[in-house]
């Protein structure tokens, strides 16, 4: 019978840019699958390199196989141009440098038939080059039901365990009412916003054990190199989150909860790019200096469980001393600004 005859119970969708490292490996994963009642879709968005003719030729060979470019437009919206067509039940996304164990799909669904969940998040491995990989386990629990509110999962999405897309199943009707428009102009950190608008919409989320997915520390990736720009649109993320907890009436521990993680990935990126133009440095720490996450964060600075000098950190920056900040956290990390 031709697989596709019936209706797919899940979509699997790949956003591909300038994939053609991996590619090969991250579809076959999909296509070697023991759940056989799927359909892959993958979204070409705008690649440059040989992607367009690995998909062409994945076309002629496999009837469960998708393929539609678009102009480049980034991996959300190639995501969402996915959730369009798709007609599964459940909908999966998965990163073109990453790829699955065999039994994936057939673990998703047996967990789906025991408990009808609206949302299923499992464990994923990092992959480093060598090969050797670390189990990530996105949330703090095993299993987990949650009704109403979701306040825990949101405390494990804030927390950044969670946040990732790539580790999640979901019913499509979910996926489809999340409002793309709030979250299509956030660049560094749209997973983390896109799993608190889902959590929203689902009235049962599990947790389950097996780490069935395989993310790849790609050195090819556009985000394992630090930017200036991250430190902004990091800070514009964490401004949309806050103003999404604000607005669903959650407790103010959560939103000291995230701008304390806001903080401690500012401090971050910018010891990463102390090696950058001191003066360029500066005016973008300034630009952030009057965001929703400095004001939210200086009125709860004492209630957050930041370290002392993280603290102090944070107040020099608010008062507008970003060469004295930039100094200090050259010295702590032994670096010299330029």
């Amino acid at each position: 019978m031709n697989i596709m005859s019936q209706t797919p119970f899940f979509s699997v969708i790949i956003p591909a840019y300038n994939a053609e490292h991996y590619l090969k490996e991250c579809i076959d994963s999909v296509l070697k699958q023991t759940f056989k009642n799927f359909e892959l879709i993958v979204i070409n968005d705008g690649s440059t390199d040989s992607t367009e003719l690995i998909c062409q030729n994945y076309k002629v060979l496999s009837t469960q196989f998708q393929y539609y470019s678009q102009e480049n437009q980034g991996q959300l919206i190639a995501r969402m141009e996915g959730l369009k067509i798709a007609i599964g039940k459940y909908v999966l996304w998965l990163d073109s440098d990453d790829y699955w164990d065999s039994k994936l799909l057939e673990t998703m669904y047996k967990y789906i038939l025991c408990y009808q969940s609206d949302l299923i998040i499992f464990r994923y491995n990092i992959v480093n080059e060598n090969g050797n990989f670390k189990e990530i386990n996105p949330c703090a629990h095993s299993i987990l039901y949650h009704y109403g509110s979701n306040k825990e999962f949101i405390q494990e999405i804030i927390k950044g365990f969670s946040g990732v897309i790539f580790c999640k199943c979901m019913k499509r009707v979910i996926a489809e009412a999340v409002d793309v428009k709030k979250i299509k102009d956030i660049k560094y950190g749209e997973d983390i916003l896109h799993s608190l608008y889902v959590a929203k919409k689902c009235n049962k989320i599990i947790s389950v054990p097996e780490a069935l997915y395989y993310n790849r520390l790609n050195t090819f990736s556009v985000c394992q190199t630090p930017t200036l720009k991250q430190i902004y649109d990091s800070t514009s993320a964490s401004d949309a989150i806050c103003e999404f907890l604000k607005k669903e009436n959650f407790a103010v521990d959560l939103l000291g909860m995230q701008v304390t993680h806001w903080w401690m990935n500012v401090l971050g990126l910018t010891t990463k790019n102390l090696n950058k133009n001191h003066m360029q440095l500066s005016n973008v720490l300034i630009k952030i200096r009057d965001s929703k996450s400095t004001v939210i964060l200086n009125d709860l600075l004492w209630h957050t469980k930041l370290p002392l000098l993280k603290k102090i950190a944070f107040l020099i920056f608010k008062n507008k001393k970003m060469g004295l900040f930039i100094m200090l956290l050259a010295i702590y990390h032994n670096k010299s600004p330029k």
